[in-house]
């Protein structure tokens, strides 16, 4: 079950991977900017408006989405998924991280920093397993990832000076769990969902604005596509 439920995750992972690989190779590039620290700070908020969003999406309709790629024969894999999406979740914003320390030239904090996550995801599986089973392994999973987030926030701050507007992404971090909790509780009824969908509304507006630039970039890209076609 774990296994099967973990591809649903995998396609916000794939679409997260491929941008970091390009997005490594300009943070290389200028890193030794004077506007380093906004540039980062930019690319950050972008990112998190489209990771929340994907991942909240994917845990309100994980019932529907594990039907369709996973089929009757993982038909309980579903509960699986929501504690698996936070994992991808927090998991994409530490890896953006490590371009921080790949520019700078101090790559030793990653493994520093990932052991630390390696021993909170041992020691909650060993708590959370004999309680609530696959379950439990994937939400130890998901907090330790959260646990590697939080330490390279404040490790990289010593390096460079990323803007996070902290009540926003803690909104955003609150909104998402409580979405996976609802859904995972089994609570198949109207409520659930409403209360979800909500959720979902409410991160559009926490990030109406960068949605917006963004929406406005892809538009100005298509309209150049288009001119050259």
């Amino acid at each position: 079950l774990y296994a099967a439920a973990s591809k649903i995750p995998q396609m916000l992972s794939v679409i997260v991977t491929i941008f970091f690989q390009a997005w490594q190779v300009s943070a290389n590039e200028e890193f030794k900017s004077k506007d380093i620290a906004q540039f980062y700070s930019q690319i950050l908020e972008q990112i998190s408006a489209c990771t929340f969003l994907i991942g909240s999406l994917m845990i309100v309709l994980c019932r529907p989405i594990n039907g369709i790629f996973l089929g009757a024969d993982f038909a309980g894999a579903w509960i699986v998924i929501p504690p698996l999406v936070l994992m991808t979740v927090f998991f994409s914003f530490s890896q953006f991280l490590i371009s921080v320390y790949s520019a700078n030239k101090k790559t030793g904090m990653v493994l520093v920093t990932n052991l630390v996550c390696v021993a909170v995801n041992v020691t909650l599986n060993w708590l959370l397993i004999p309680i609530w089973g696959t379950v439990g392994a994937a939400i130890a999973t998901a907090i330790a990832y959260l646990v590697l987030w939080i330490v390279r926030i404040a490790d990289t701050r010593r390096i460079i000076h990323i803007q996070y507007d902290f009540g926003r992404t803690i909104a955003a971090v609150v909104i998402t769990v409580l979405q996976g909790i609802l859904v995972c509780m089994d609570a198949d009824t109207m409520m659930t969902y409403t209360l979800c969908a909500a959720g979902i509304l409410a991160l559009v507006v926490i990030y109406w604005n960068t949605l917006c630039t963004l929406a406005r970039f892809l538009c100005m890209l298509a309209i150049r596509l288009l001119k050259k076609t």
